[in-house]
């Protein structure tokens, strides 16, 4: 069961005469806006949530054998090549920053 049903349930609640008021309509309406947040923060983060992690491809093979070597050194397509420390710290602080909307310095400051 999800949440959907009872929040309905208390918003159809909320507008009997006498049972209902006014602040209860706006909490219900509070309610389903933070859950349909939540539900749309679950899409971004489905990846994170389920480790779900597929790098399944033959196309940059098929790149790399068409690259001349200046080519591969400019436009490195080696998944081994990549420093995953620095793309995870920068993507975290891009999570944290543009996403959450929190004050962090960005990874190149220093500063952990």
């Amino acid at each position: 069961m999800t949440i959907d049903l009872p929040l309905n349930v208390a918003g159809c609640v909320q507008k009997i005469p006498k049972i209902g008021s006014h602040k209860g309509r706006e909490q219900v309406k509070g309610l389903k806006n933070l859950v349909a947040r939540m539900k749309d923060t679950q899409k971004l983060f489905w990846h994170f949530m389920n480790n779900e992690w597929l790098y399944d491809s033959n196309i940059p093979e098929v790149i790399l054998l068409k690259m001349s070597a200046q080519e591969k050194k400019t436009f490195p397509f080696d998944m081994k090549l990549i420093d995953w420390d620095v793309m995870l710290n920068g993507f975290c602080y891009g999570i944290m920053r543009f996403f959450l909307r929190e004050d962090h310095f960005s990874p190149e400051s220093g500063y952990v």
